[in-house]
C-alpha cells in the first residue's frame, strides 16, 4: 500500500487503446508499467544534491529496474520508497516490499526496515520520492514543453483545451488530469494515473518518460492543491503555468481559504526562470501573486487583459466571439456553452501564445474543439440533458447559469455533493439549485446528508432519481443536467448516466 491516497477512490472506467496510433504507442500502451533499468548511483546523487540523505545501511546495487511507492506494486528488483501519508505510514509495508522481491529502499526510520533489505535514509520522505522517481526515469520533464494548471474550476477544460490546441505542427501533446492520460486531439487513453487528479509522484514520472519515449512534445497537466502541498510535481518545471479560479473547496483538507490559496500560490515555484505565469484577471485572488517572470493575463471582461474576448455572443450550442491577442484579432466559433467555457478558452489561448503558438493555429484549433467529457457535456437533445463535473458552489451556478437561457420551462438539477469530503458546501449548493433550477434533486446514500442540509431539497431514493433523468414523467420538462464528480455522473441505478439517459 502508499501513503498518498487521502479518500478511498472508485475504479476509473477506460477505454481499451484503439490500434490506430502511431508507433511506438501501440507497444506501448499494452505494457501496464513502463519498466526501466536505472543506476543507484543516479537515484542517490539526485538525493545528495537536495540534500536529503542523513543515513544509508547496507550495500546497495549496482542498478535496479522499477522504482515505486505502493507495495502492491514491488516486484524483484524494485526500489521502494516509504512515504508517511495522510492515513497510511510506506514503512508499515517494508517487510511486504522486502517479501515481494524489493532490492533497496527509501526510508525515513532506519529503525523499521528490517534485516536484509538496504536503505537511504532521508530527511523528508515527500521531497525525496519524486527526486527519486525523476533520476530513475532519466528526468523526463527536461524533455517537453510543459504547461501546469491549477485553480477550483475550468483545469479540467483548459488542459483539454491545451491538448488539442498544442497538437498540431512538430511533436504531440498530451494532457494529464481528472480524466486521464490523453494523448492528441482524439483524447487516446493511456492506463495510469492512479484516478488522482494530480498522478503521485512517482507515478507521474513514469508517465512522463511514457510520453517522452512516444514522441510527444508538449504536456498539458492539472496540478491540485493537494498535490502541490504534498510535493508531488517536484523534479518537474513548467514553462508556463495557467491560474483559472479560486472559490470554495477542499477545506476538509486546508481548511481555511487561506490555505488553501498558498497551496494554489505554491506552484509558481516550479516554473522555470524563462516561464509565463498565465492568470485570470477576472479573479481578485490571482492579484496578490508575487513573481518577478513574465505574466500574461487573460479576461472576459477587462479589455485591457494582454488575452481578451471580444463581441461575445451566446448560443444553445455554443459562443462566437474575437479572440484578441495582444494586438491581433481573430474570429473563434467555440463549440461549448456557456461563459465560463470563454474563459477557460481565453486560458487555453494564454498559455499557447505564451508557448510561441501562432496566432492563426489558436483560433482555428479552439473553432474545432471537440466536447470534453463531463463539461456540460449534450448527452440528449429531446429532451435535452446534459451533464457536467460541477460540484462546487461556483461550478454548479455557473453550469445552470449557461443552460437557463436557453431552456424553455423546467430546468431539473441532480447533482452530488458528498458528504465525506467539505460538508460545509453543501448548504450553499442546495440554495443554488433551488435558486437556479425548478426541481433540485439529490443522488447518493441518506447518511451523507445532515441537518445542514436545507430542507428544501427533495431527497428522493435512487430510483426517484433515475427517474428525474429518464422517466416519463420527467422527460417533458425541457432540460435536466445532471452534474457531480465523476462516480456521481457516471452512477444512476448502477449505470452510468450517459446510458441511462438515452
Amino acid at each position: 500500500m502508499c501513503g498518498w491516497c487521502t479518500a478511498p477512490r472508485e475504479p476509473r472506467t477506460r477505454r481499451r487503446a484503439r490500434s490506430c496510433l502511431p508507433a511506438p504507442w501501440c507497444a506501448y500502451f499494452t505494457i501496464s508499467k513502463h519498466v526501466t533499468t536505472f543506476s543507484l548511483a543516479d537515484v542517490a546523487l539526485a538525493l545528495e544534491s537536495a540534500e536529503l540523505i542523513t543515513d544509508r545501511r547496507g550495500t546497495l546495487p549496482v542498478s535496479a529496474s522499477a522504482i515505486t511507492d505502493d507495495s502492491r506494486h514491488v516486484a524483484p528488483g524494485t526500489v521502494f520508497i516509504a512515504v508517511r501519508g495522510t492515513e497510511r505510514d510506506g514503512h508499515d509495508f517494508l517487510q511486504v516490499a522486502l517479501t515481494n522481491g524489493a532490492v533497496a529502499a527509501i526510508v525515513e526510520e532506519l529503525g523499521k526496515v528490517p534485516n536484509g533489505l538496504p536503505a537511504i535514509v532521508v530527511r523528508d520522505g515527500r521531497r525525496a520520492a519524486p527526486l527519486a522517481a525523476a533520476a530513475a526515469y532519466r528526468w523526463p520533464a527536461r524533455h517537453l514543453q510543459l504547461v501546469g494548471v491549477t485553480g477550483t474550476n475550468g483545469k479540467t477544460t483548459t488542459v483539454n483545451m491545451l491538448r488539442h490546441v498544442l497538437d498540431a505542427g512538430h511533436g504531440r501533446s498530451a494532457s494529464i488530469g481528472t480524466l486521464g492520460v490523453l494523448v492528441g486531439s482524439p483524447g487516446e487513453t493511456i492506463e495510469g494515473g492512479g484516478g488522482l487528479t494530480t498522478p503521485g509522484p512517482v507515478e507521474l514520472q513514469r508517465l512522463l518518460r511514457l510520453l517522452v519515449d512516444g514522441g510527444v512534445a508538449r504536456v498539458a497537466m492539472e496540478v491540485s492543491s493537494h498535490s502541490l502541498d504534498q510535493r508531488r510535481v517536484d523534479g518537474v518545471q513548467f514553462d508556463a503555468i495557467v491560474f483559472t479560479n479560486l472559490t470554495r473547496d477542499h477545506l476538509d483538507y486546508h481548511r481555511t481559504m487561506d490555505a488553501y490559496y498558498r497551496a494554489k500560490a505554491r506552484l509558481l515555484e516550479y516554473l522555470l526562470p524563462h516561464g509565463t505565469v498565465v492568470y485570470n484577471l477576472d479573479e481578485k485572488s490571482w492579484a496578490n501573486l508575487r513573481t518577478e517572470r513574465r505574466r500574461v493575463a487573460f479576461s472576459e471582461r477587462v479589455m485591457t487583459a494582454e488575452v481578451h474576448a471580444e463581441h461575445v455572443r451566446f448560443g444553445p450550442r455554443g459562443s462566437e466571439w474575437t479572440l484578441a491577442l495582444s494586438t491581433e484579432r481573430l474570429p473563434v466559433r467555440l463549440p461549448l456553452i456557456g461563459d465560463f467555457n470563454v474563459t477557460n478558452a481565453l486560458g487555453a489561448a494564454a498559455a499557447a501564445y505564451a508557448l510561441g503558438t501562432p496566432t492563426a493555429q489558436i483560433a482555428e484549433r479552439l473553432s474545432s474543439l471537440p466536447q470534453v467529457p463531463g463539461r456540460l457535456e449534450l448527452l440528449n437533445e429531446s429532451p435535452a440533458v446534459l451533464r457536467d463535473y460541477a460540484h462546487t458552489p461556483d461550478a454548479l451556478e455557473r453550469a445552470l447559469a449557461a443552460v437557463r437561457p436557453f431552456t424553455r420551462g423546467r430546468l431539473v438539477v441532480v447533482f452530488g455533493c458528498g458528504g465525506d469530503r467539505d460538508r460545509g458546501k453543501r448548504p450553499v449548493m442546495g440554495e443554488i439549485a433551488e435558486r437556479l433550477s425548478s426541481l433540485p434533486q439529490v443522488p447518493g446514500r441518506l447518511d451523507y446528508l445532515d441537518s445542514s442540509t436545507h430542507d428544501f431539497l427533495d431527497f428522493g431514493s435512487r430510483p426517484r432519481c433515475a427517474a428525474a433523468i429518464g422517466a416519463p414523467e420527467f422527460a417533458e420538462g425541457p432540460a435536466t443536467l445532471c452534474t457531480g464528480v465523476d462516480r456521481y455522473a457516471h452512477d444512476c441505478l448502477g449505470r452510468p448516466i450517459r446510458r441511462a439517459c438515452r
